[in-house]
């Protein structure tokens, strides 16, 4: 009787269901896919690159990108299409994109602001290299208002004009670029950065660097040979405005000078500043 009973239970205990063979190809698909998409989610490839470098059609050139910087607020990324290319860009975030003139005597050309979303077609019908930097804002929103940014400029002890001129300005970001033509006759400006920002020097050239030194006036530290290229992202600079945790100016990444120190090329450095 005893061995009847357990005979008995063991028929009423529910058995789990056995999978299908095909419901387990799915699964596993599925895991390899999660699996896939997480790791491209750690990689610092920019998912905005992969899209730029999407051919439109299979007789267009393929661009080439690279990286130069990327932190939490803002990626930065060269863009290079050669002549007869032709393709379709799609922005996932703000985006500023600013072409580099091939000839550094001519004037540089604007930069464009593009919104998150929108997309546009990139043509280069010319015989040369076109050639832009990206600056993708990851943010999306500004972390200070108008107001906030007047309120650091004016608190600034030294000009907050960070370069010799701006070329772009909205409640996002300001560009602002450096350009000086070769000779070392530019007189020396020392300029406060009360936002971070992020800058790309194109061309390569050979640059002075200044600080202001104990009588306040200029003070030459440092030389430095940079390549075309060379670039960074400078964050922490506007929770204070361009100040130490003292109070003084920052002579470091936020309050300094520099000038062209080649006799032969031309200084250019392109700046973004963020809000």
């Amino acid at each position: 009787l005893k061995v009847l009973l357990q005979v008995q239970a063991h028929r009423q205990t529910p058995r789990p269901p056995r999978a299908h063979p095909r419901s387990m190809l799915v699964a596993q698909r599925l895991q390899r896919l999660s699996s896939a998409i997480a790791a491209a989610s750690r990689s610092r490839c920019p998912f905005s690159v992969e899209k730029q470098v999407r051919k439109v059609s299979s007789g267009s050139a393929a661009v080439a990108t690279r990286v130069i910087a990327e932190a939490a607020r803002m990626r930065v990324v060269d863009f290079r299409m050669p002549s007869g290319g032709r393709s379709m860009v799609h922005h996932e975030v703000p985006t500023l994109r600013w072409e580099v003139a091939s000839d550094p005597t001519l004037p540089t050309p604007a930069p464009t602001f593009f919104d998150a979303g929108s997309a546009h077609e990139v043509v280069n019908s010319s015989s040369n290299e076109r050639r832009e930097i990206c600056f993708e804002l990851l943010g999306g929103r500004p972390s200070f208002d108008m107001a906030a940014v007047q309120a650091r400029e004016a608190a600034a002890q030294f000009d907050t004009l960070i370069g010799t001129g701006v070329n772009f300005e909205n409640e996002l970001c300001r560009a602002v670029e450096i350009r000086t033509p070769p000779g070392r006759g530019e007189p020396v400006i020392i300029h406060q950065h009360v936002m971070d920002y992020a800058l790309v020097f194109v061309g390569g050239t050979k640059v002075r660097f200044w600080q202001p030194g104990p009588d306040g006036r200029p003070a030459h530290t440092h030389d430095a040979t940079l390549e075309d290229g060379h670039g960074m992202f400078k964050e922490g600079i506007a929770e204070r405005g361009g100040f130490d945790a003292d109070g003084r100016p920052d002579h470091g990444w936020a309050v300094h000078g520099l000038t062209n120190n080649s006799e032969t090329d031309w200084l250019r450095c392109l700046q973004v500043e963020l809000k």
